[in-house]
């Protein structure tokens, strides 16, 4: 086995086609296997310009959120402060660094080949984030995916519906058609996504080395992780005669 801990590419080939064969729909993190979203929002120094929204209208950063680079963080702590103007402006501004970071954010190796194979072999897609839906919208229209997926995005600047409430995902697997939430597969490259997929009970594919090491992915309940070539291994998969099992 690797050093990362992922599952390596032999196991990958028993491993990919099981899930895709339980799988009437895909949901799709954003941020790792769609693409590189995170180092654009830190590049576009996006957590700064949610600490200073916060001290122009004369609110405490605490402590711990001082220096992280990500501006959710900073965020879901701005949606406990009930100040409707404060939702407004970090909502208008962050909302517009998304669709920046976006426009100029790498593809990651296999994403968009997934989401297409995934759709001529009939299965409904969806791509999942915190951000704003119209950001990834436009990343789809960008990239020629707007007819091949949906968005699934922020629908309100306070956290209660966020990730890992199970909202995101019982909302993508609804508009895909997926009978259940267990009848959908959610791939995803964060600790975040699979506490959000166990608390769906909705099966998940972790993919290691784009955000977390599948060490810190399998201790968040990820029970299949894979390494960063995942994404070509899926398309390569349901391109292939399994898909449709």
């Amino acid at each position: 086995m690797p050093e990362s801990g992922a599952t390596t590419s032999y196991d990958a080939s028993s491993v990919i086609p099981r899930l895709l064969a339980r799988a009437q729909a895909l949901l799709l993190a954003v941020d790792g296997p769609l693409c590189a979203l995170t180092p654009r929002l830190t590049s576009l120094g996006s957590a700064e310009r949610m600490r200073e929204l916060l001290t122009a209208l004369d609110y405490h950063v605490p402590d711990e959120l001082a220096d992280v680079a990500d501006p959710y963080a900073v965020m879901r702590y701005a949606g406990t402060i009930a100040d409707p103007r404060l939702w407004c402006d970090i909502e208008d501004v962050l909302s517009r660094l998304e669709d920046a970071a976006m426009i100029q954010a790498t593809p990651t190796a296999g994403a968009h080949e997934t989401i297409r194979a995934a759709r001529a072999a009939a299965k409904g897609v969806a791509l999942v984030s915190d951000q704003a839906a119209w950001t990834i919208e436009r990343y789809m229209a960008i990239h020629g995916l707007a007819e091949e997926a949906n968005a699934v995005g922020r629908w309100t600047v306070t956290p209660k519906r966020w990730m890992p409430d199970p909202y995101p995902l019982h909302h993508g697997a609804s508009i895909v058609r997926a009978r259940r939430p267990s009848a959908a597969l959610f791939i995803g490259a964060t600790s975040l996504d699979a506490r959000t997929a166990a608390a769906a009970r909705m099966p998940f594919l972790g993919i290691a080395d784009l955000r977390a090491s599948a060490e810190d992915l399998r201790e968040a309940g990820a029970e299949h992780v894979l390494g960063p070539e995942a994404m070509l291994l899926l398309a390569a998969a349901l391109r292939g005669p399994t898909a449709n099992l």
